[in-house]
């Protein structure tokens, strides 16, 4: 069977969460199955309410599939972002060594 196809619509993201974990998975999560995405699952009992067993099993592992691709996405963002941070931290340290030596040089 294959999977679950992905929806076209995609919501948009909620700015009460911007910044936060939940945005961060919903940032992702809407690339790879936004039926997952954190303001969608609430409605799935009444949008599957009818469905068969066999597609419910088929779904859930579709959703499984998901979860997996989410776990290499989520990581490869985290580590993009702490590469990102240590070059703002290097870039950081590098300004305030040459403002501490133009303050010495000039003796004040």
């Amino acid at each position: 069977m294959s999977p679950t196809p992905i929806s076209t619509f995609v919501p948009p993201p909620n700015p009460s969460t911007e910044g936060t974990p939940e945005w961060f998975y919903n940032e992702i999560m809407r690339f790879i199955e936004p039926d997952l995405l954190t303001t969608v699952i609430p409605t799935h009992a009444e949008k599957y309410a009818n469905q068969s067993k066999p597609d419910c099993v088929a779904r859930m592992t579709s959703y499984e599939h998901a979860f997996m691709v989410f776990e290499k996405a989520a990581a490869d963002v985290a580590q993009e972002y702490r590469v990102g941070m240590e070059k703002v931290r290097d870039a950081a340290k590098d300004d305030l060594g040459a403002a501490e030596r133009r303050i010495d040089e000039s003796g004040k």
